[in-house]
């Protein structure tokens, strides 16, 4: 897990700046070439399921001969893991090279800004996603990848990756309160932004439900004469569920079986069947059934309802880093593993929605372990066990991701042991579990 040339780099810029200087990024492209606009792109935006989505379609263009690219994040236990070709993850020499490429311009872009009195003192001239969004683009370029998957890092309207021009289509996963600070302070407000990405006659397909948020991006579609496809209109039966995966039927008949558990990926599951459909019409890829049905089963996300041992005890990683993927993870729990006793391992950065979390949390554990990652923004286990008090849920505490996997694995009482709330966990417990025997496989 250790940091590449290109990690250092990119770690130096700022982390955020304001959502409507995107234009920092369009100048930096520029000088790089604009290699994104000889791409062709599903982009992906949504506070919940952008990940597993990204993967369905990925997966399903892969079976269906593309030369797809994959960009997402964050990553789970490797940088590298963010960039994506036919299955191969890019290598830290490319990385390298490319974020080197990369500082050049941010460097002579930040002179520019500077003689224009546009830079603060100690500010940097791009962000961190500006420069490994721009790295992205310009591997996928290199390699000749289409089309490329192309998942939104946060928001959409100011997001690094919102510079392409017409994408193929545009997804919008859920709506929630996360990133309030940034995103907007109602459901409205946060559609607003994640609507940004859709362009003039593009295909829109929505798995939104919330009739708020789903107006706003309705509207939005309509403004720019783009077709609007509701996914939570369309009625799915799930057939089968286990920690194999699961088994659905779409109106029409047609079955379908993904590897990923859980309803909510059904939902994810049906929205990327949906893009793939979307773009079969247009002409923009071809997918048949086969390709659609390979690619759906051969998904796996790490770290979202991730099965790892399937008994004595089952072993389950899912982040669940916000109240509408907490809920998400409490409702698999209860259809998944009902009647059997459930011991959650939780750490959670401090500028998330905690309380919203550990309430979703405290309905499907029978016990906890409170933990911290290695991230300085992690909150204290002791003020993580204090707050899940007040929902009636109690457990120990430990000092660490490893402290807590071993706590977790000595525990008796218990038949599944669940590590969700921060990604940031996931990473380092995917680690921790490798190094014990229990992932074996590589991506």
């Amino acid at each position: 897990m250790g940091n590449t040339k290109a990690e250092n780099i990119i770690h130096s810029m700022d982390k955020f700046r304001d959502p409507e200087n995107l234009s920092r990024m369009r100048r930096l492209m520029e000088k790089l070439g604009n290699p994104q606009d000889n791409l062709r792109f599903v982009h992906i935006a949504g506070t919940n399921g952008k990940g597993s989505v990204s993967r369905f379609i990925y997966e399903i263009l892969e079976a269906s001969g593309y030369k797809t690219g994959i960009f997402t994040s964050p990553y789970i236990e490797r940088f590298n893991e963010r960039i994506e070709v036919d299955h191969n993850l890019i290598s830290d020499s490319d990385l390298n090279r490319l974020t080197d490429k990369v500082m050049k311009a941010a460097e002579v872009l930040g002179r520019e800004l500077e003689e224009a009195g546009k830079l603060e003192p100690g500010e940097t001239p791009v962000t961190e996603f500006d420069m490994i969004t721009a790295a992205a683009f310009l591997y996928f370029n290199e390699i000749k990848a289409n089309p490329v998957v192309l998942e939104v890092g946060l928001g959409g309207r100011g997001d690094s990756t919102n510079v392409i021009r017409n994408p193929l289509a545009c997804v919008i996963t859920t709506i929630g309160m996360d990133h309030t600070d940034r995103l907007g302070n109602t459901l409205g407000e946060i559609a607003g932004e994640k609507s940004g990405i859709i362009k003039a006659g593009c295909t829109v397909i929505s798995a939104v439900t919330g009739e708020e948020a789903k107006s706003v991006i309705m509207d939005k579609a309509l403004e720019l004469s783009a077709e609007f496809i509701d996914v939570s209109e369309i009625k799915t039966q799930i057939t089968e569920r286990s920690l194999a995966g699961t088994e659905f039927t779409v109106s029409g008949g047609k079955s379908y079986r993904i590897r990923m558990a859980g309803d909510h990926q059904v939902r994810n599951a049906l929205t990327a069947l949906s893009a793939v459909e979307a773009m079969n019409r247009t002409g923009a890829v071809k997918a048949d059934e086969a390709a659609v049905r390979k690619g759906l089963a051969a998904a796996v996300q790490p770290g979202r309802m991730e099965v790892i041992r399937r008994e004595g005890p089952v072993i389950v990683l899912d982040g669940a880093h916000n109240p509408e993927g907490a809920e998400a993870l409490a409702k698999a729990c209860g259809e998944l593993f009902g009647g059997k006793r459930a011991l959650i391992v939780t750490a959670m950065m401090k500028d998330k929605d905690i309380d919203g979390i550990l309430s979703a949390f405290a309905r499907a554990a029978d016990g906890f372990i409170f933990t911290r990652t290695e991230d300085p923004r992690s909150e204290e286990p002791v003020t993580l066990a204090e707050r899940a008090a007040a929902f009636g849920a109690g457990g120990e505490t430990a000092g660490s991701a490893e402290e807590a996997v071993n706590k977790a694995l000595e525990a008796a009482d218990f038949d599944v042991i669940i590590f969700a709330g921060s990604l940031y966990l996931i990473g380092e417990v995917r680690h921790i579990l490798r190094e014990k025997g229990f992932l074996e496989e590589e991506r």
